[in-house]
């Protein structure tokens, strides 16, 4: 009920629950269930963020290279949250609002190229073959 809570308004949550599943609630029972896993969330959040940093950790190699990967997409929006921005419907609205992410890593393993490379389920993939990828060497202080 939490997932369908994440639903742009509590009442499209309810009818998906109730197409997808058969299950009958009201849109105020998705609006609890959605409020409260996300208390639980932010509460396991913040203990987990006080744990990490309460942790003393020491480097035992230094780190040759970063990468910073970052890409921008669109996030669909309800109405209102667009209200007023110019955007590239044909009648100059906008349904989307752009957001960045982005990632900070180090990297262990490359490809023959000398390209950086990912585990990922069990295939080696090349990592952000674009120029989506900076890498900074860190300066040598003698």
């Amino acid at each position: 009920m939490a997932r369908a809570g994440q639903r742009d308004t509590s009442k499209e949550g309810r009818d998906d629950l109730q197409e997808f599943a058969g299950i009958r609630v009201t849109a105020k029972d998705v609006e609890r269930v959605a409020e409260g896993t996300g208390k639980e969330m932010e509460t396991w959040q913040i203990q987990e963020r006080s744990a990490l940093l309460k942790e003393e950790q020491e480097v035992s190699e230094k780190i040759p290279m970063l990468y910073v990967s970052y890409d921008g997409t669109g996030v669909p929006m309800v109405p209102w949250e667009t209200a007023g921005r110019k955007g590239e419907q044909a009648d100059g609205s906008c349904r989307t609002r752009e957001v960045k992410l982005g990632c900070v890593f180090t990297q262990t393993t490359v490809d023959p190229q000398g390209r950086p490379v990912n585990m990922i389920r069990g295939r080696i993939r090349a990592e952000c073959g674009s120029n989506m990828v900076a890498k900074w060497r860190k300066p040598v202080i003698s």
